[in-house]
């Protein structure tokens, strides 16, 4: 079975595991004491916007939805960290130079394979 970075299991991402009250659905909705619908989000829709977080790039309402998600979401809490951490240990390799040779052997072979005849 596929597991998250995390261990955590798939079924983190399929379900709202932050749910209450009496009347709750698994798609995120959840009905209020006085019988609105509050709408949620589920943490599959809340993990697909961490990237869009850590850039700050979502607008003002997806931003507050995400941050209610998240106060009460352990699970999310961790796979947002996680992912979190994994962005700066990404950008902090260093990236290696291709020697000269290297890369003018690639070239050559590219423009080869890119001719009419394909080399």
């Amino acid at each position: 079975m596929a597991r998250h970075s995390t261990g955590a299991s798939p079924h983190i991402c399929n379900q709202d595991v932050n749910l209450s009250g009496p009347s709750v659905c698994l798609t995120g909705t959840t009905m209020t004491g006085d019988g609105t619908v509050d709408a949620k989000l589920t943490c599959r829709e809340a993990i697909a916007l961490f990237g869009d977080f850590l850039e700050a790039a979502l607008g003002p309402s997806q931003l507050a939805e995400l941050e209610r998600h998240l106060a009460g979401c352990d699970p999310c809490q961790a796979y947002l960290a996680t992912y979190r951490r994994t962005r700066e240990l990404t950008a902090e390799t260093e990236r290696v130079e291709m020697p000269p040779e290297m890369r003018s052997r690639l070239a050559e072979f590219l423009l080869r394979q890119l001719s009419p005849g394909g080399g």
